[in-house]
């Protein structure tokens, strides 16, 4: 039965897995230790099926396969402790592309699958077996084992099972700009590098000093946190610049949301610098901008420095004072 009908199974539910999740991450080659998970997973439920189908009637065995699927890989998502969700090989939160799967984690969660395999080929042996009761006592046993294991390697683990990937970043430069992002959205012909080389020319000639880095992932504060795929269009580079860039200027600290909104007209000004006719939805900030953009450039660069300097220092961003 194995190699006849759980085989075959396995392989093609593997392969519609695989395909599904090539197809929503846009990828053919996904991490080795997901393709890994969703094999084991798979392989150790269509065994558990077959277990079932040899031990009871298929009146009682396809219902019961239905509730333990259910119970084993939906349910452990919405209850605590975390650790259960994280040995079913469903691997909620996996991965961001600024992450990935915990090797803890993975090597729980297959060992856990491998475990579940094995205690079903036993029930598939007992089959017949004058010591049936003890080889059902051994099946039981093996998963149990693995999950006190599993618990206690992953007890310190979050709601998810992703941790910060380890990637190194791939750079690129242009007129002492740097931007490095991940090797799958890699900048390889310098394009965006260029453009926001270009951007911060058009900024720095209206009075706007920006930083010349620019990486997927950062900490420093002389760094900004921006990446984008390298073909999208020329606009929507300048425009996740723009905001990347607005997102990283300092907000006053004891009320920074307070503050977000004076940020809009920095941000739509910003953009009409760097070569985008832009407007926006927000009442009263286009027109603010264009009153701004009718002042003559030193006083637009002023109107950039009071503002900015008031919105780091908790100063005055009321609509009269935020007039050029």
């Amino acid at each position: 039965m194995i190699g006849n009908v759980i085989g075959p199974a396995t392989i093609l539910v593997s392969i519609i897995a695989y395909g599904a999740g090539a197809f929503h991450s846009g990828s053919l080659l996904p991490p080795w230790e997901v393709a890994v998970g969703v094999i084991s997973t798979v392989g150790c439920f269509a065994l558990i099926g077959g277990a079932f189908g040899c031990l009871a009637r298929r009146a009682i065995s396809v219902p019961l396969m239905l509730v333990v699927g259910y119970l084993w890989m939906v349910m452990p998502g919405a209850v605590q402790p975390y650790w259960i969700r994280n040995l079913n090989g469903s691997w909620i939160g996996c991965c961001g592309i600024e992450s990935e799967l915990s090797a803890t984690v993975f090597w729980a969660g297959t060992i856990q699958n491998l475990a579940i395999a094995l205690a079903a080929l036993v029930l598939i042996t007992t089959v017949g077996n004058q010591r049936r009761a003890i080889w059902i006592s051994i099946a039981i046993i093996i998963p149990l084992a693995a999950a006190f294991i599993g618990a206690a390697s992953t007890s310190d683990v979050g709601p998810t099972a992703d941790v910060e990937r380890s990637t190194p970043l791939v750079c690129s430069s242009s007129d002492e700009v740097t931007y490095c992002t991940w090797p799958e959205i890699s900048d390889d012909d310098g394009n965006v590098a260029a453009i926001i080389a270009s951007v911060r020319t058009d900024w720095k000639r209206a009075g706007f000093d920006s930083p010349g880095t620019y990486r997927a992932i950062t900490t420093s504060p002389s760094e900004v946190v921006f990446m984008i795929i390298p073909d999208a269009p020329d606009i929507d580079i300048r425009q996740s610049l723009t905001n990347a860039v607005v997102n990283h200027l300092p907000v006053c600290a004891e009320n920074p949301s307070g503050y977000a909104p004076a940020l809009d007209p920095i941000e739509l000004w910003l953009l009409r610098r760097s070569g985008v006719n832009a407007n926006t939805d927000v009442p009263g900030v286009t027109e603010l901008v264009q009153r701004i953009e009718q002042k003559s450039p030193a006083k637009q660069a002023a109107w950039l420095d009071r503002t900015l300097n008031a919105i780091a220092n908790c100063g005055d961003v009321s609509p009269e004072a935020m007039e050029p």
